[in-house]
């Protein structure tokens, strides 16, 4: 799997991400249970899950975001890996398997798509979870060509930095493959000192998207049984909040 987000961990960690995701997960872990998280990054779900489980591997394939994860860790119960998580083999079992924040549409290619979801069924345990999460899009197919694309920048916020600098982001929508369904975004990153500019970072992302009925299609054809759906955080039904987030187990 290539790394085509190349992160800023620093900047991708400096803000503060609005989800509750984590209490969804807690609900699939006791102190008995071995969580695996695919694409962990820093540990934003890693370092709180861990709390509820007996051990929680996280596995990132971005180096600088793996190593800040492995500095924030103080927890004895998380092993932090550097691996490929639509290709590795671990050899070992989990009752949760994860990809928070939609990790899976990080994936453009299908063979990366097909490569996770047997990285799945390899270490999911007859009788565990697996859970994945993708956003509900905005428009529909045929809306999102003529209305997701932005020619301009758009901020996005900004927030003030350990060593008093503030770090400013935007982002772009210039580029959308309608027919694969494929956004490709950026992140623009400005970070200013005494008002001036110190550094300038771009983080082009690509997102693959699925609509509700997709998602579902997508992961019982993958030979799974879908156990249950949320359509967010906060008790949305399925296909009618902001997020597409899934449970589902072997057949």
């Amino acid at each position: 799997m290539p790394e085509s987000r190349q992160y800023n961990a620093e900047y991708y960690d400096a803000f503060e991400w609005p989800l509750d995701d984590v209490k969804l997960y807690s609900q699939f872990t006791s102190v008995d249970s071995d969580v695996l998280e695919l694409g962990c990054g820093t540990g934003r779900v890693s370092l709180p899950l861990a709390k509820k489980s007996k051990h929680l591997t996280g596995v990132e394939i971005s180096e600088p975001m793996h190593n800040r994860a492995q500095a924030k860790c103080q927890e004895k119960n998380i092993s932090f890996l550097l691996e490929d998580i639509t290709s590795m083999n671990l050899n070992k079992k989990f009752d949760l398997v994860i990809a928070p924040f939609r990790v899976l549409q990080c994936l453009e290619q299908q063979e990366l798509i097909d490569g996770i979801f047997n990285v799945i069924h390899d270490h999911l345990k007859n009788t565990g979870t697996a859970i994945l999460n993708v956003f509900n899009p905005l428009y529909s197919k045929d809306e999102m060509a003529e209305k997701w694309i932005k020619n301009e920048e758009t901020f996005c916020g900004e927030t003030i930095l350990s060593n008093g600098d503030t770090l400013k982001v935007w982002d772009t929508r210039d580029h959308l493959d309608a027919k694969n369904q494929v956004l490709h975004p950026k992140m623009i990153y400005r970070r200013y000192r005494n008002n001036e500019l110190v550094d300038f970072h771009t983080n082009p992302i690509c997102m693959r998207y699925w609509y509700p009925d997709q998602f579902t299609q997508l992961i019982e054809a993958k030979g799974f049984t879908i156990t249950n759906t949320w359509g967010g955080y906060n008790n949305e039904v399925y296909g009618e909040g902001p997020e597409l987030t899934v449970a589902f187990e072997k057949k």
